[in-house]
This record gives structure tokens, sequence and C-alpha cells, in this order.
């Protein structure tokens, strides 16, 4: 049974990436393609040798599939390539270098100019207000990144120095969560 139930979870995942299939292809990078047509393989193999004939099929025909939507996009990044490259060295005569390492290392252009916020310390509410502006602002600007969500749990949580006073069972003077709430995240 719980053999079963891999298999049924299996077959739904690679229908999962059947319907993905274009997308990845028009959005990925050589290193990701090359990457996710050699995973395919291992778990074709891996498939096999757990002695899943069918699921190594469907994984064998997933990979010819992508394989094949990388080769329908491929000339079509190229001849878009070629006329990015083209255009700007027939007007400027620069040639830019269209490697991936030089697309990747540049820092990605805000469209919105960066706020301003002043910086208020003279009591506890304003430095937290003024924290809780900053996360706001990174979290905006670099959702990615973990610096913006760190420093607004700080600012939530810095006033907060010793644990509840607690009763010798270990219950404290705080109100439980509420019922009805608790149910809305379950």
């Amino acid at each position: 049974q719980n053999m079963a139930h891999k298999k049924r979870f299996a077959a739904q995942v690679i229908k999962r990436f059947e319907s993905a299939v274009q997308d990845f292809a028009g959005n990925a990078a050589t290193i990701q393609r090359d990457a996710l047509l050699g995973e395919l393989a291992k778990l074709a193999q891996c498939w096999q040798a757990h002695n899943a004939s069918e699921l190594a099929k469907a994984t064998d025909d997933l990979f010819s599939l992508f394989q094949r939507a990388f080769r329908d996009v491929a000339p079509e990044m190229t001849s878009s390539a070629r006329s990015a490259a083209i255009a700007p060295q027939a007007t400027t005569g620069y040639v830019p270098d269209m490697s991936p390492h030089t697309v990747a290392a540049q820092p990605p252009v805000a469209a919105t100019p960066i706020p301003q916020v002043t910086v208020e310390n003279h009591d506890d509410k304003a430095w937290r207000d003024t924290l809780l502006k900053v996360a706001a602002i990174l979290c905006e600007r670099q959702p990615e990144s973990p610096q913006g969500y760190r420093l607004r749990r700080h600012a939530l949580w810095q006033t907060i120095t010793s644990t509840p006073q607690a009763e010798s069972d270990g219950r404290t003077p705080l109100a439980a969560f509420p019922v009805d709430m608790m149910d809305d995240y379950l």
C-alpha cells in the first residue's frame, strides 16, 4: 500500500511538471536546464531500481518533453540575443558582453527612488516605529533577503527581556489564544 501511495503521488508530481514545461523552458538559464535534465535522468534510474517501470517511463517522457521544449526555445533565444547585441553596436560601436556571469553580477536597478527615513530615537516607541519603517522598505525592495524580516522581528520583540511570571504548574496570567482565531490558522 505504501508503494502504491508513492507511485500515485509521484505521478501527480510528474503531471504538474508537464504543465510547467513551456514556462520553464522560456525562463530558465542553461545551467538550470542542464541541472533539471540531469535530475530527471537520476530520477528515472531511481524508479527503475525500485521496480517502478511505469514511473521511470513517465520520467523519461518528461525528460524528452523538456528536451524538445529547450530545443524549440533555443533558436528563439539566439536570434533575440543577436538582435539585442547588434542594435547597440550599430549606434555606438560598443559590443556588450552577453555572458550570463556579467548579467547575474549586476545588481537589480530599483524603479522607485530610495525613500528617506527620519531616525527618531527619543523614546522606545519612536525607535520601534523607525525600525519598522526601515524593515518595511527592506522587505519591499528586497523581498528575497531575510534582513528586512529579521529587523521587523527585532523591532517587535526587542522590549521583551524576560519570561512572564508563571504559577508552579507553568500557567501564566496571559490569556489563551482564542479558539475561533485558531481555526483560521489550521
